[in-house]
């Protein structure tokens, strides 16, 4: 599969059934309770921030061309603004690319709004969204972008590198590329927090 915003149909995407496709434990083995099992382990989340910080910049330079997907799943009707956008990023509608709305068959018949922007590294506060995206299933902590009335996946597509990485929550990263010497590359780089497929759930 070639990665960029036209070959790439997101509601399809299974970065299981991809072969050149990591997947990346940003914890350093670290957990997100403290010993009560109450307390937030802040040294967990500011190391997830770091890594997941740190990968983006070596695989999005400012000059590449980026796709930033963001998905939502609507669990209430009418369909409510996430705002998401607004405030993760300085993209406008004019760098909206396509909006697609669709029905998710093997999750429960969810339908699904998904909006494509054209953009550059300058134009994601990506630093604030990575954070919120670690965040999310964890309400007291910001930013956050966990909304009560729907569910948001970001998916960043680089045009130029024709890579995806998709951070889904505290637990992993998904990083899929369309170049053998760019997965064979960071795979040994990441090794480290390459996670064992056959023995994960997500």
């Amino acid at each position: 599969m070639y990665f960029d915003a036209d070959s790439v149909d997101i509601k399809l995407l299974n970065f299981r059934d991809l072969q050149k496709a990591i997947h990346l434990n940003l914890s350093d083995d670290k957990y997100q309770l403290l010993e009560d099992g109450v307390t937030i382990n802040n040294d967990y989340f500011l190391t997830v921030y770091k890594n997941a910080i740190n990968i983006f910049e070596e695989l999005f330079s400012p000059s590449d061309s980026i796709n930033l997907v963001h998905v939502v799943y609507v669990y209430n009707k009418p369909y409510k603004k996430t705002n998401i956008i607004k405030k993760f990023t300085s993209l406008t509608i004019d760098e909206l690319s396509y909006f697609k709305e669709y029905i998710k068959t093997n999750d429960d018949n969810i339908m699904c709004e998904e909006f494509s922007y054209n953009c550059s590294r300058k134009d994601i506060k990506y630093k604030k969204l990575l954070k919120a995206i670690s965040n999310q299933d964890f309400k007291g902590l910001v930013p956050n972008i966990n909304q009560d009335y729907n569910y948001s996946e970001i998916y960043i597509i680089n045009n130029t590198k024709n890579l995806i990485y998709h951070l889904y929550d505290d637990r992993g990263l998904w990083v899929a590329f369309y170049k053998s010497e760019d997965y064979l590359l960071y795979s040994k780089k990441y090794s480290h927090l390459i996670l064992d497929i056959d023995n994960d759930e997500i």
